[in-house]
C-alpha cells in the first residue's frame, strides 16, 4: 500500500503528512506512536499469555526489533521507553450483542 508516497517503511516526515491530511493534531499522532511502540515492546507478554510457541516469539521478537531499529535509525521513533501504558478495561459492563432471547 503506498503511504505518503512510500510503498514499504514511510519515514517521520510521511508519516506527518498523512496524519495531517487526515486531520490528526501533531500531539495526537505522538500519543499514538507512542501507544504502538509500548505495545510491540510487550509483544512476548502478550504472546505468552496467548501460548504462542516460544520458538514463534523469539523469530517475531527479531523481525520487531528489526524493524524498530530501522524506524529508529531514521528518526521515526525513540528508543527510549515510553510513559504509554496498556488502557485499564472499561468499569461499565458491555451491553450484550446479538438477537435478544426471546
Amino acid at each position: 500500500m503506498l503511504n505518503g508516497g512510500e510503498w514499504r517503511a514511510p519515514d517521520l516526515d510521511q508519516i506527518t503528512r498523512v496524519a495531517q491530511d487526515v486531520g490528526l493534531e501533531p500531539k495526537a499522532l505522538r500519543s499514538i506512536m507512542e501507544q504502538v511502540t509500548a505495545a510491540v515492546r510487550r509483544w512476548p507478554h502478550f504472546a505468552e499469555e496467548a501460548k504462542v510457541p516460544a520458538e514463534e516469539i523469539e523469530r517475531v521478537q527479531r523481525v520487531l526489533t528489526t524493524q524498530r531499529d530501522s524506524f529508529a535509525l531514521r528518526n521515526v521513533i525513540s528508543t527510549t521507553p515510553s510513559g504509554a501504558i496498556r488502557p485499564q478495561a472499561s468499569p461499565r459492563p458491555r451491553p450484550p450483542r446479538g438477537i435478544p432471547p426471546g
